[in-house]
């Protein structure tokens, strides 16, 4: 039994096959069935700026420097391109295999001011707080600050 049930409106100045080909446009893209809904009885064009809205960014390629703190050692190459989709974590697992110790010994700072969370996107940590077109990290392998 289905709760939800949507007719055309008969006022309609869209062909029907205009329609259908919009209507798979927006239904490959995955959002929650509420949202799906409302789109649905958007106008064409509302539909067309809703998909264009959410349309995702396309991953860039980012500068990021690596310094390091005290005795640790530098490690190469000290800049790298990386995607702005990756997260912390994974440039984490790239010092601790390069300086050969567990993920867990790596402690990695912005600016030597705060450690942000493996979860963190380096696009969006770049975009915040990028220094001469560059992300820089320091890192080493116990606390540093604080």
């Amino acid at each position: 039994m289905s709760f939800i049930h949507s007719e055309p409106d008969s006022d309609s100045s869209t062909t029907s096959a205009d329609s259908n080909t919009l209507q798979q446009h927006v239904d490959k893209t995955s959002v929650p069935l509420d949202t799906s809904i409302v789109v649905k009885r958007l106008s064409e064009v509302e539909q067309c700026q809703w998909h264009n809205a959410i349309k995702p960014i396309p991953a860039t390629k980012i500068t990021v420097r690596l310094v390091p703190i005290g005795s640790t050692r530098a490690i190469t190459p000290k800049v790298l391109q990386v995607s702005s989709d990756q997260t912390i974590a994974v440039l984490m697992r790239f010092i601790a295999k390069k300086l050969r110790i567990s993920i867990d010994s790596v402690y990695m700072y912005i600016h030597n001011t705060f450690q942000p969370t493996p979860d963190e996107r380096l696009g969006d940590l770049y975009d915040e707080f990028r220094t001469n077109q560059e992300l820089i990290f320091s890192y080493c392998n116990t606390v540093a600050f604080g």
